[in-house]
């Protein structure tokens, strides 16, 4: 009955705080190349355009391309494309949103201008259009299957036009409880498994590097990515650096303190990480939605989970088990 009590009170306290989604805009540049990301939490993919963006500039000067690259992805989170759309573009790098209704091309002043951006750089994405463009559309994507691609754009850069395809699609018009064809030019599914999965020396060479990522600053938890792999470090008493955690992939991760965090590896399960331990067993929690979950209290070996969707769980650490009902 207590514990009945606490959580309830914590969920009143918290849901005063829920707020209207909105989406985050993640714009940086490397060297010459400039990452576009719009998606709509938190995700990995944020760190996966973080790791591009370095990746990418490097291998631009192993290729000697010093025009713009621009690598655009607009994060399908809410799976609403039928299919990945990834397209090239040749001496045009402006913003194209790929996935707004009506072929709405929006500017990078409308990027500044909206409130929930996530990391921005004060970049012109309109400056001189001489670049290559990298145009994705996906619900997830893959760092090294992006860096063949990048590669494979600045290689054949003059007859990147002549490899796509016109492809119709039809979208829901969630406004109007209706359908709208999308039209697209994207690259053809043949030429883009032959691109990722072929050999290209430079990119696979590149992949092989340990790239570490930002994160949160007090942290004590490293993230590195490193040949098609997440690796998470910690600290430890006994030596500076000690590999706690790898993966091939996740959906984001919920920071608890300094020495700990969770990694989802999708909506409804996770891994427990905390200094040196590391829960082996994948923990369900239920989740019906695409909102992440957040820590909002610890108290003992006990966490209170909670997604901004009214979804209250309180995961019991020592038995790596969570409850989502209350009696």
């Amino acid at each position: 009955m207590k514990q009945r009590l606490f959580i309830y009170t914590v969920f009143l306290v918290f849901s005063n705080n829920i707020f209207a989604h909105k989406d985050i805009f993640f714009v940086k540049t490397y060297g010459n190349v400039k990452i576009y990301l719009k998606t709509g939490f938190e995700y990995s993919e944020i760190e996966k355009m973080k790791v591009i963006g370095v990746l990418s500039e490097k291998l631009s000067k192993k290729l000697n391309c010093k025009d713009t690259l621009l690598i655009e992805y607009v994060n399908d989170y809410a799976e609403r494309f039928p299919e990945e759309i990834y397209s090239f573009e040749n001496n045009n790098t402006n913003l194209k949103f790929i996935n707004d209704e009506r072929n709405d091309f929006r500017s990078a002043a409308y990027i500044q201008a909206q409130q929930g951006y996530y990391d921005t750089d004060e970049i012109d994405l309109k400056e001189k259009n001489y670049g290559i463009s990298l145009r994705i559309n996906a619900d997830k994507i893959d760092i090294g299957q992006v860096l063949k691609l990048v590669e494979y754009s600045i290689r054949n850069r003059k007859s990147l036009k002549l490899k796509l395809e016109k492809k119709q699609i039809t979208l829901p018009d969630w406004d109007n409880d209706s359908t709208y064809v999308y039209s697209a030019n994207i690259i053809p599914k043949k030429l883009f498994n032959l691109i990722t999965s072929g050999k290209s020396d430079f990119a696979e060479e590149i992949i092989k590097e340990k790239t570490k990522i930002e994160t949160e600053m007090y942290s004590k938890i490293d993230i590195y990515w490193s040949n098609n792999e997440f690796l998470f470090e910690i600290g430890s008493h006994y030596s500076s650096k000690k590999r706690l955690f790898k993966i091939k992939d996740y959906y984001y991760y919920t920071y608890i303190n300094p020495m700990s965090l969770l990694v989802f590896v999708d909506k409804e399960n996770f891994y427990y990480l905390h200094n040196e331990n590391i829960s082996e067993t994948l923990i369900h929690i239920d989740n019906g939605t695409f909102w992440p979950f957040q820590v909002i209290s610890r108290f003992g070996k006990q966490l209170i989970l909670f997604n901004n969707f009214n979804k209250i769980n309180l995961f019991l650490i020592d038995k790596n088990k969570v409850i989502s009902e209350f009696e």
